[in-house]
């Protein structure tokens, strides 16, 4: 999926009063592709947008806004009620599905 910064994009897209200057980006997850254990697409969770659960894995995800715009190949669990995604990898997809 696509990092996005979740206060940034409220502001844009939905005019809320984020103040990211002031308290910081909040990166999250907009969903573009996202396959189950089995290898099945979900298509129901494309264009959805996932938080991270803030751990050692999920660290630079979270906290590193250059990472906004770019797009990663990421594995964990979701936990749709809460709209978190546990990280266990990350990898930056580069332009023409290639891997950095």
């Amino acid at each position: 999926g696509k990092i996005i910064c979740l206060g940034c994009t409220l502001k844009k897209e939905k005019q809320a009063k984020a103040q990211c200057s002031i308290y910081g980006h909040t990166n999250a997850l907009l969903i573009e592709k996202i396959i189950d254990a089995q290898g099945k697409s979900i298509e129901e969770e494309k264009g959805k947008i996932y938080q991270f659960l803030h751990n050692d894995q999920s660290d630079k995800l979270v906290k590193d806004h250059s990472f906004v715009g770019k797009t990663f190949i990421i594995t964990g669990k979701i936990y749709p009620e809460a709209n978190i995604l546990e990280v266990n990898f990350f990898k930056e997809k580069k332009r023409g599905g290639k891997v950095k």
